[in-house]
């Protein structure tokens, strides 16, 4: 068989850290093609980061489906709420300041248009490259703390120029995919 193991250092969490995680969907009915695969990857994160010794204060969770107990240990505490807008604004802009570092990670639908990457958070609500960047500027200004994105869906590169920073803070950006490109 094949076993995974996490080798993790006493100092893995150290400092304030912090993690925003954002697990998007297309609709809400049993139609959207990658949904599974989006709550799957959303629940590998919040995992792996508790792993890495982040407490479940540090991690900031966003699900369209609450109501999941994703560490398996019998409570529903996992996910700070549904993912909306505004639900990824209060993250932004009140949860996360003072952290010294930020994860953030964006799991779903992305796509492009001539406004720019946008990714899907719900069926009405999506999530700008531009709105993203501005948020992330604010924090790391106010805060110099270094940010970490991983950005898991179709056109994912589309956000990358949207997301340069030129502050004194380190910002890395990580994308799935290109700018023309479905992720898989």
């Amino acid at each position: 068989g094949r076993a995974f193991v996490n080798v993790v250092a006493s100092n893995s969490a150290a400092g304030f850290q912090k993690a925003i995680l954002v697990a998007g969907r297309n609709t809400d009915d049993a139609y959207d093609p990658v949904w599974r695969a989006t709550d799957y990857l959303g629940a590998q994160a919040y995992n792996t980061l508790r792993q890495l010794r982040y407490p479940k204060a540090s991690i900031h969770y966003l699900n369209p489906q609450p109501g999941q107990d994703v560490d398996d240990n019998g409570l529903y505490d996992d996910i700070a709420g549904p993912t909306t807008g505004a639900g990824v604004n209060e993250a932004f802009t009140n949860w996360a300041g003072g952290a010294s570092n930020l994860f953030v990670y964006l799991v779903d639908h992305g796509a492009t248009n001539a406004g720019g990457g946008y990714m899907r958070l719900n069926p009405s609500e999506v999530l700008w490259a531009t709105n993203l960047s501005a948020r992330l500027d604010a924090l790391q200004n106010a805060y110099a703390m270094d940010v970490t994105v991983v950005l898991d869906f179709c056109f994912a590169g589309s956000f990358v120029p949207a997301l340069a920073y030129t502050g004194a803070a380190k910002r890395v950006v990580i994308a799935a995919a290109g700018e023309d490109e479905p992720t898989f």
